[in-house]
């Protein structure tokens, strides 16, 4: 298994670790049916003699596909390619959380600051936090189902 290091947000990192662990690993291993699977195989190139060696604080099993890219060969990620992954992360990580305490509110009418407290422990989150969490799913709310305005009263 060849595999890379790159630098995300702390908190990112945490959450990668958790979601796409390989039992008794260091590395994550994201599957192939995730959209992140593709994205790192498409990034992937050549190393360039000029590059650093590895450094960060998540590191990725490279895609091993039949056909394509050998990550033998091609085992470097640029940095504009680790921030493409970060934001991913980022909007796959965010999604997760909204998506989570949306449903714990509206099927079990939990308090917001419990069940984003629920996720924290969950995945293991210490890097963020859960007030942050908690602003993060108001904005989300507000702009995905805002409240309705009432209409003026006009006398006829």
């Amino acid at each position: 298994m060849i595999t890379t290091k790159i630098q995300v947000k702390p908190f990112l990192a945490e959450y990668a670790k958790i979601l796409f662990e390989v039992e008794g690993k260091e590395y994550i291993q994201i599957p192939s049916t995730e959209y992140l699977y593709h994205i790192v195989g498409n990034l992937m190139s050549k190393r360039p003699e000029s590059a650093k060696i590895d450094s960060g604080n998540l590191e990725i099993a490279l895609p091993s596909r039949s056909r394509g890219k050998e990550p033998e060969t091609y085992n470097y990620i640029c940095e504009s390619g680790q921030r493409l992954i970060e934001r991913k992360l980022n909007r796959l990580f965010w999604a997760h959380v909204h998506d989570f305490v949306d449903e714990l509110v509206r099927r079990d009418n939990a308090p917001i600051k419990e069940s984003v407290f629920l996720f924290a422990k969950e995945f293991g989150i210490t890097k963020i936090t859960v007030d942050a969490m908690v602003k993060s799913y108001y904005r989300w709310r507000d702009k995905v189902r805002p409240k309705m305005k009432k209409r003026k009263y006009t006398s006829a």
